[in-house]
């Protein structure tokens, strides 16, 4: 079964009332917003079908309705909990700059922006959209995620991390990492 939800719709009811209970699973890919009002009617009518949460909830909607998650599993790119140089290191400038963790958001702006730089460098200068996709072709980089890298059209293979939903030693709601796969997207 497969429902599509225009984005900004509040109301819910309809598409949960309308699923298919006897499902194994339920695959939810919402815009944070519409994700939370979703997750409200589908706790408030007491279904029971696990969520599978494509790029989760993240936050501040995750701190709204975390509690309603717990345990529910998802598909981040992005983790504060990743454990690896380039996000320690953004973790600490991010702490510098700002309160608050950071989010997906965030973290991609961050990523791009080091992408750019890195093509603008191995170009030497050529900020065309051709010069710095050639550029990036093939050049490793090492990001927030973990290793990443562009093929000849342009197109990233990075590492994707599956993430449980939990609260926190200090009483906020985090993904946990569970799994990482390594190198997904384009092929070479």
């Amino acid at each position: 079964q497969q429902q599509w939800v225009p984005l900004g719709t509040t109301d819910m009811l309809q598409y949960a009332t309308n699923m298919d209970t006897s499902a194994d699973a339920l695959l939810m890919w919402l815009v944070p917003s519409d994700a939370a009002a979703f997750v409200r009617e589908y706790r408030n009518l007491g279904i029971d079908v696990p969520l599978l949460m494509f790029q989760g909830v993240f936050d501040p909607t995750f701190q709204e309705i975390g509690s309603e998650l717990i345990g529910e599993i998802g598909l981040n790119e992005y983790n504060p909990g990743l454990d690896n140089a380039a996000n320690d290191a953004f973790l600490a400038a991010y702490a510098a700059a700002y309160d608050g963790t950071p989010n997906q958001t965030t973290a991609f702006a961050y990523t791009v922006l080091q992408a750019i730089i890195a093509g603008a460098e191995a170009s030497g200068g050529d900020m065309s959209v051709e010069g710095l996709r050639q550029a990036l072709a093939g050049l490793e980089l090492d990001t927030v995620i973990g290793p990443a890298s562009y093929n000849a059209d342009g197109i990233a293979s990075s590492n994707r991390t599956i993430v449980k939903a939990a609260e926190g030693a200090d009483g906020t709601y985090v993904w946990e990492p569970l799994k990482t796969y390594e190198g997904v997207g384009a092929p070479s």
